[in-house]
């Protein structure tokens, strides 16, 4: 049987956090107080898609405004 391959790539909570620079703990927290990134819960394994951790990033994004 071939090995298909998945429309986008998926990562555990060691290489999500390196993805977005925070400790594990941090991304752990994160999830337990619903203001992380989406995570897909299969068996006892966390994952996260790459694409989701992207769309966080992004939201996360803030502008500081200049001072007068």
């Amino acid at each position: 049987m071939e090995k298909q391959k998945l429309d986008e790539a998926f990562v555990n909570d060691k290489d999500a956090s390196e993805l977005l620079g925070v400790s594990i703990d941090t991304l752990r927290s994160l999830r337990f107080t619903n203001r992380g990134p989406v995570f897909y819960k299969v068996g006892r394994s966390v994952r996260y898609s790459v694409n989701d951790l992207k769309k966080f990033l992004k939201e996360s994004r803030h502008q500081t405004s200049e001072q007068q």
